[in-house]
């Protein structure tokens, strides 16, 4: 633990970037290669510091998969003979359908003409995405590839090579390494366990002049800047801004989310920029939601080895494992179970693509004794491998002897409920009776029917009735969020509005996940296309860093 100083310092600098995860190492390195070429190559003329409260760069970004690029030129030239691959008016399309309307159309259009720009950029830099082929292919082949879901057939998807097929993880650390190398040979400083707690603004001139940050050691930091380019990934982890702006009128989406990935995207920054006026685009919308789980995570019981070097986890590539430490995570996960909102209520297809968040932060699972009498005996119905906790997961057929066992420990930390009765369960968890019953009822009926007229479930997960004889169970489940999506305000520069959603503030940029609002809709959920949060970051981050420097003329 190193010792607490009382030391203050001052820094001055062209252009400041206030975090490095995917956005802010975009704008760093493209601030500092336009200010390198503009000064005649001269490292020594280049005056660019990125900063970041973690003790490592690449923030999510890093644990994240893809990046979205719409016709990328090198694609283009090499697999496809010049041509576009990807039909961009009829994409265009779709997103304006998606959205309603409601995405800043000038803002769309940037992203879709500079995305694929950005892939040959990265490319540049040291990333590597793969080869490509004449039309997209599945998971970890490499080159562009089509989204999540049967509508997502455009190939925009670019995937971090070794997916599939080797340690990703670790290869997109090294594609970050590379590009902070280049950085720094053009002349960049960057400076970790430094974070930024307030913009400096003068309020004459509407002119945003540098940060105050604080280092790990406790030394306070006055950084005076010309340009300062906020990359802090939103507001993800302050539960205090997402109970205060995560609402809107269309979705129940007001609490506390509970997260997957880096922490340090708290919000100082971002509420800096409020606080002294700046103003938002589709603040309210839905947070960005890949993953669900329990909301608190079991360390009781062992996790074992069940593979070998032939059968590997996907996440860590070492030989599959398997731990009842996942128990709770495979009932809040499962795809043929039910799960109902905090009225009780049925909400979307359980084994639809990144649909839980329609419930806000929680949710429940719903189940009668006869299915824990079957997993005793016979183990769960269907394999869980862990995306969450990396545990490892639960196979599937396994006998489970200790699940009653598990439904009290999960009881006990809260995260499960136990009643005689489905009107009782209710009760405890302050639903009315009739809901919850209505809702089970119409579940059993489509699950007898093999149809599901409601959320169109498909009959392959249609498989787990809720008996008629009690006890009755709740586990709870949890949406766990990349980031919050809706943010500040922002022009075709990536310059930081005011209020009034026209002016900008002097001196201040946004990219990544601090503006991806800007793309999106209150109305509708973040788009499954694939990577699009981390294309927005990396292109936003390019022109903004370019766009700041070139400003300074």
């Amino acid at each position: 633990m190193p010792q607490k100083v009382n030391d203050k310092k001052t820094i001055d600098t062209e252009v400041l970037v206030v975090g490095m995860g995917g956005s802010g190492t975009a704008a760093a390195m493209s601030a500092a290669e336009t200010m390198y070429a503009a000064n005649g190559k001269d490292p020594s003329k280049v005056s660019v510091l990125a900063i970041d409260k973690a003790g490592k760069y690449g923030g999510t970004s890093c644990i994240t998969a893809d990046t979205m690029g719409i016709n990328a030129p090198v694609y283009q030239e090499t697999y496809y003979g010049g041509k576009d691959y990807v039909d961009a008016d009829e994409m265009m399309a779709d997103w304006q359908d998606f959205t309603m309307g409601d995405a800043k159309q000038p803002l769309l259009d940037l992203f879709f003409n500079e995305s694929g720009n950005t892939i040959d950029w990265l490319i540049s830099h040291g990333f590597d995405y793969g080869e490509g082929t004449t039309e997209g292919q599945g998971w970890g082949f490499g080159g562009p590839q089509p989204g999540f879901t049967s509508r997502d057939k455009f190939c925009v998807k670019f995937q971090y090579t070794g997916q599939g097929y080797g340690n990703w993880k670790k290869e997109t650390g090294e594609m970050f390494d590379s590009i902070i190398e280049d950085y720094v040979e053009l002349g960049g400083e960057y400076m970790l366990e430094v974070e930024a707690t307030d913009l400096i603004y003068d309020q004459a001139t509407n002119t945003v002049t540098g940060v105050k940050a604080v280092g790990y050691d406790g030394t306070e930091y006055t950084i005076n800047a010309k340009k300062v380019i906020t990359a802090t990934g939103g507001f993800s982890n302050n539960a205090e801004l997402q109970k205060e702006y995560l609402s809107n009128e269309y979705y129940p989406l007001n609490g506390s989310w509970l997260m997957y990935g880096m922490t340090q995207n708290d919000g100082k920054i971002f509420q800096s920029a409020l606080d002294i006026g700046a103003g938002t685009y589709n603040i309210g919308m839905p947070p960005m939601v890949h993953l669900q789980g329990a909301p608190v995570t079991l360390h009781e019981y062992p996790v074992e080895i069940v593979g070998d070097e032939n059968d590997v986890g996907f996440w860590s590539k070492l030989p599959r494992r398997n731990s009842l430490n996942d128990f709770p995570n495979a009932l809040a996960g499962a795809t043929y179970g039910l799960q109902v909102n905090m009225k009780g209520e049925r909400f979307s297809n359980e084994a639809g693509t990144f649909q839980t968040w329609k419930s806000g932060p929680r949710y429940y699972t719903i189940w009668s004794d006869d299915f824990f009498q079957s997993v005793k005996a016979g183990g769960l119905p269907v394999s869980f491998n862990d995306d969450l906790t990396c545990q490892g997961g639960i196979d599937a057929g396994k006998p489970i002897a200790e699940v009653y066992e598990l439904i009290d420990l999960c009881v006990d930390r809260g995260i499960a409920y136990k009643a005689d009765t489905l009107e009782e369960l209710a009760k405890v968890l302050n639903m009315e009776p009739s809901v919850l019953s209505d809702n089970v009822k119409r579940y059993n009926a489509a699950v007898a029917g093999g149809e599901d007229k409601d959320f169109g479930k498909d009959a392959g997960n249609l498989t787990m009735k809720i008996g008629d004889k009690g006890p009755f169970y709740a586990f709870v489940g949890a949406s766990y969020i990349y980031s919050t999506v809706g943010g500040l305000d922002v022009n075709t520069s990536l310059q930081v509005l005011g209020s009034d959603n026209a002016t900008p503030i002097n001196g201040l940029y946004a990219v990544g996940t601090d503006c991806l609002g800007v793309l999106f809709s209150e109305q509708r959920e973040y788009v499954t296309y694939g990577g699009a949060a981390q294309g927005w970051a990396y292109t936003s981050g390019r022109l903004a860093g370019k766009a700041a420097v070139e400003a300074l003329k």
